[in-house]
This record gives C-alpha cells, sequence and structure tokens, in this order.
C-alpha cells in the first residue's frame, strides 16, 4: 500500500513537470532566464542582437557557445551580438 502511495505522487509530480515545461512556467515565473531579439543599434553591422533576462535559479543565459559576444548590461538585461540568427533561443 505504502509502494502504490509513493508511485502515484511520483507519478503525479512527473506529470506536473511536463505540464510545467510544456506551458513554459519557469520562463513566466522568471525562474530561469530567458532571451529575445532585440533591434540592432544604428551602427551595427548585419550581426544578431539578443537581450537576456537573469532567472533566479540559473542566472543570465550564456549564448557563447553560439558564436555570439557579450556586450553587456544594461537595465538588468544581459545583451549579446550574435555572428548569426539563433536557431533557439533560450525561454522561447
Amino acid at each position: 500500500m505504502v509502494l502504490l502511495k509513493i508511485a502515484l505522487v511520483g507519478t503525479a509530480i512527473v506529470a506536473l513537470m511536463v505540464v510545467a515545461q510544456n506551458q513554459r512556467w519557469p520562463e513566466r515565473a522568471r525562474i530561469v532566464g530567458v532571451c529575445s531579439a532585440i533591434p540592432p543599434p544604428h551602427s551595427s553591422s548585419d550581426n544578431r542582437w539578443y537581450s537576456c533576462s537573469e532567472g533566479l535559479l540559473s542566472g543570465y543565459p550564456s549564448l557563447a557557445g553560439d558564436h555570439c559576444v557579450a556586450t553587456g548590461v544594461v537595465q538588468k538585461r544581459e545583451i549579446w551580438e550574435c555572428d548569426e540568427a539563433l536557431v533557439s533561443v533560450p525561454g522561447t
């Protein structure tokens, strides 16, 4: 009987995690960091620019592995300059 209760609670937790991931609750609650595309500065080349907000648990997402360079933090958002558009942006 105890094993059944443990299995039911475990199943409920897994189901809640799946629903939360599909609905993007962690991103909307700012538990994990998210990024979004932003317009380039006027003096910019053809590079793509992204603005990332800090997550409570994960901090700022790193786009360094996607051939991007961090240019600084403005109004609590980290700005990244990338050579090309990203296929997958954290939080989208």
